[in-house]
């Protein structure tokens, strides 16, 4: 049986990516889930990639995504270097990761980066 955990969070503000980037490092290390989810206000913790992961995945997304709309004016949501510190001289990577922890989210396997465009291939693996 997958058991998913969520542990919901107050985001900081001032400082969205390090509070999730320290959460994530926390989470990864403690090696107790296979998959973590993280954003500024959620954690979804899970050791198999169901649908049901996924879809607390999304729902997290959600919630996240309109608590932001009621702060964050829309031109800054659109507009990746308004809202990315020292974005001239962050490296492509290193942007990637700032609006993942910032804005989207970010999932790790086994404490190894997933990007997005790879979910979809874990929610299609049949499981055994």
């Amino acid at each position: 049986m997958n058991h998913i955990k969520i542990d919901a969070h107050v985001p900081d503000f001032d400082d969205l990516a390090s509070t999730v980037e320290e959460r994530s490092k926390a989470k990864i290390a403690s090696g107790s889930h296979r998959y973590v989810f993280l954003n500024p206000i959620a954690t979804v913790l899970a050791d198999e990639p169901t649908p049901a992961f996924f879809q607390a995945v999304r729902q997290q997304q959600r919630r996240w995504f309109k608590q932001a709309d009621l702060v964050f004016p829309r031109s800054i949501r659109r507009t990746a270097r308004d809202y990315i510190a020292d974005s001239g001289r962050m490296s492509r990577r290193d942007r990637f990761l700032h609006r993942a922890r910032c804005w989207t989210g970010i999932l790790y396997k086994d404490g190894r980066l997933i990007q997005p465009h790879r979910w979809s291939e874990l929610q299609a693996k049949p499981m055994g």
